[in-house]
């Protein structure tokens, strides 16, 4: 015989084993049949419940579209939401960065201020210090002479008139012997 007549053959045996196989399975699931005694059919109350199960429905489906209108202006409030919370949020961020840049002005500023003011300090402990060099002690003032002291005091015209003075009676006098 023919190589492809004999495949043929096997590949017809093998579907009819199949076939019995599912046949067999078939036959195990049938159970005895179920008598049916009464079976009524209420076409009316039927339809009207399919026409209230279809009213339901369709107010379902308006229900659910109002509220899909509903979710979109929500998320269309929530977009814009969004967008205003950026753009303050950005303008806040501009102008805090605005103040810190003040700030870092006016503190080097301040900066600048306190050093002059540390060098105008000193300056003024330097001259201070040569104040409190060169000034008198109580002591010294108290050595110092007073108002009454400098107008009992000679000055130096009676201390020349003096002199002549005295040199004139040494010129009067004998010398002693």
């Amino acid at each position: 015989m023919n190589q492809p007549a004999e495949e043929r053959f096997k590949r017809l045996e093998e579907e009819q084993k199949n076939l019995r196989e599912e046949f067999r399975k078939l036959k195990e699931q049938i159970t005895e049949p179920i008598k049916v005694t009464r079976l009524e059919i209420d076409s009316g109350s039927m339809h009207e419940l399919l026409v209230q199960a279809n009213n339901r429905l369709e107010q379902i489906i308006q229900t659910q579209t109002d509220r899909s209108e509903r979710f979109d202006t929500l998320e269309r409030g929530q977009q814009e939401l969004k967008q205003d919370l950026h753009t303050l949020s950005d303008n806040w961020l501009d102008s805090l960065q605005e103040n810190v840049d003040e700030l870092k002005q006016d503190i080097a500023g301040v900066s600048a201020d306190t050093l002059k003011i540390r060098e105008s300090q000193g300056d003024f402990r330097d001259t201070l210090l040569e104040v409190k060099e060169t000034m008198a002690t109580k002591e010294d003032i108290k050595n110092m002479a007073t108002k009454e002291d400098l107008a009992v005091m000679a000055t130096k015209d009676d201390i020349t008139r003096l002199e002549g003075l005295m040199l004139q009676l040494l010129q009067q006098k004998p010398p002693e012997s």
